[in-house]
């Protein structure tokens, strides 16, 4: 997997391509381990690199949106490809993410989460879905709380 990281302000822009399978989820959580120890909350993963997203891929990203507004952090997943949408459709954990089209929306939705806008569902729906997700996806990832 390639990850390319852009500082936008506050904002970290995580941009994957290749595949976000078992090595792709270590390298992206590191990285966020890493980030969030430099002083970043607010992360923007743009997928639209992806050919592929296996099930260690998913629990990263689940529990990145658990951690990081917990942590006073946030969370927008955009550009995605359509078997990662129709994959998060299906299961239920679209809700669960903030998603936006493209970076630019990303960055935007960012900045609102920053400046305590609201997340589009229900928080105690979405903790209950991630939850879940964890479960069944091996148990809560590494974090940096």
């Amino acid at each position: 997997m390639k990850l390319v990281p852009e500082k936008y302000g506050h904002t970290i822009v995580l941009a994957l391509a290749g595949e976000l399978d078992a090595d792709g989820s270590a390298e992206l959580e590191q990285r966020c381990l890493y980030e969030q120890q430099e002083g970043s909350q607010h992360f923007v993963v743009a997928l639209g690199g992806l050919e592929r997203i296996t099930g260690p891929g998913l629990r990263v990203l689940v529990g990145l949106a658990r951690s990081l507004p917990r942590s006073g952090g946030s969370l927008v997943l955009c550009e995605l490809p359509r078997t990662v949408e129709e994959a998060l459709q299906v299961s239920g954990l679209d809700g669960a993410f903030v998603i936006a089209a493209d970076r630019a929306a990303a960055i935007r939705r960012s900045k609102e989460l920053q400046a305590g806008g609201s997340r589009p569902s229900s928080r105690a729906a979405s903790e209950e879905k991630i939850g879940y997700a964890i479960d069944l996806l091996g148990g809560e990832p590494a974090s940096a709380d």
